[in-house]
């Protein structure tokens, strides 16, 4: 794919999603709405439409501006350097992310009435979806390029790795820990979606060469020839 059509693509889908992120939690605001309750309330049948809705939801403008900036940098490196394979495999970390969550997350009082608490919300288990692909493809591919890309990922979100584990009291960590382990699987998946730009140049010494331009055919000494 054209250099100037993967960088066209990888500004404006990520921006595009940002957009509606955003426009949806100022309205929310302005509103005074409580949209929480479009998010993932675990194995609530009401709830499966949080699947789809919960990337899209917010508790606080601190939540929001924290997943925004690695949301636009990791969604557009997908984008950019993994282009074949882009689409397919942020739509798996999207559904597979809020599925997991639907399945496997523990809300605080499942018993009780339902509250802001009972809900998973935010866009951060689709980000630590996307950084743990970014950050396995090299592992599983083991190209001088995927690994490059994912030291790079490793370097400036290792950080991100607190973020499945339960020390935070009001975050989802299990949304974290789901997310990050579909990104693993969707790295795996796709491991053979090998890019143009990560296959092997065949060195010029290894192509055929026309027998015109040797003056005695090449395999004239060949001592298997009888």
């Amino acid at each position: 794919m054209d250099f100037k059509v993967r960088l066209k693509r990888a500004v404006t889908w990520p921006l595009a999603f940002l957009i509606i992120i955003w426009l949806v939690f100022i309205l929310e605001q302005m509103t005074g709405s409580q949209w929480f309750i479009y998010g993932i309330a675990p194995r609530k049948t009401f709830a499966l439409r949080g699947i789809l809705t919960t990337p899209f939801l917010h508790g606080s403008w601190a939540h929001l501006l924290s997943n925004t900036p690695p949301f636009l940098v990791l969604m557009a490196m997908i984008l950019f350097f993994y282009p074949r394979v882009a689409f397919s495999a942020l739509i798996m970390i999207y559904l597979g992310t809020g599925v997991t969550m639907w399945l496997f997350a523990d809300p605080e009082n499942i018993m009780g009435s339902f509250n802001r608490a009972n809900y998973h919300i935010g866009a951060s288990g689709v980000v630590y979806g996307m950084a743990s692909f970014l950050a396995f493809t090299g592992f599983f591919r083991r190209n001088i390029r995927a690994i490059a890309i994912s030291l790079v990922i490793v370097f400036y979100y290792g950080g991100m790795i607190w973020g499945v584990l339960p020390i935070q009291e009001g975050v989802s960590w299990e949304g974290h820990l789901l997310g990050a382990l579909v990104g693993i699987f969707a790295a795996y998946w796709y491991r053979k979606r090998i890019e143009q730009a990560e296959e092997r140049q065949v060195p010029s010494y290894e192509l055929e060469q026309d027998e015109e331009q040797y003056f005695l055919p090449r395999d004239t000494f060949n001592r298997d020839q009888q």
